[in-house]
């Protein structure tokens, strides 16, 4: 289970999701993919590479919110 805290209500539009067994993350997960319990919208989630132009477009967008 993975469970993360947030700082406000969920907004649609600000939603984003990166593909959980990309291995360019270079996870080991403690569980085979066949016995991985994945939300359709989770497995149909892009890889890192994919999601690279996201982070660009927001350093466009917000060049001085961007950790660097």
């Amino acid at each position: 289970m993975v469970t993360y805290k947030v700082d406000a209500y969920y907004a649609p539009a600000a939603d984003r999701a990166l593909l959980w067994k990309d291995p360019a993350l270079g996870i080991a997960w403690p569980v085979a993919e066949a016995q991985a319990i994945v939300s359709d919208k989770d497995a149909a989630a892009p890889d890192l590479a994919a999601c690279m132009n996201v982070f660009h477009s927001a350093a466009q967008e917000h060049p001085h919110a961007v950790c660097h």
